[in-house]
């Protein structure tokens, strides 16, 4: 679903390069460990829209974090993705 960018920057998690989305009915995603941004806060982005780039985990690997977080609580992201 398209939303908008809430966050761009370095995230206090631990997870590096960090993004956010605000989706509809306090839905919000969020994509970290990025080795670039290519959003800006305040920014509307629309379903496959590049928001950055895969960055490194503190171990070595390339990963990308992400997460959906319902009314501040993390889900399991199945019941909003099609695998």
């Amino acid at each position: 679903n398209s939303g908008q960018v809430v966050y761009a920057g370095q995230g206090s998690g631990g997870f590096g390069q960090l993004v956010m989305v605000k989706h509809a009915n306090n839905v919000y995603t969020a994509y970290g460990y990025l080795s670039s941004i290519a959003v800006k806060e305040g920014q509307r982005v629309q379903t496959g829209q590049q928001i950055g780039t895969m960055g490194i985990s503190p171990d070595g690997r390339t990963v990308l974090h992400f997460e959906i977080r319902v009314k501040g609580n993390p889900i399991n992201p199945t019941r909003y993705v099609n695998f």
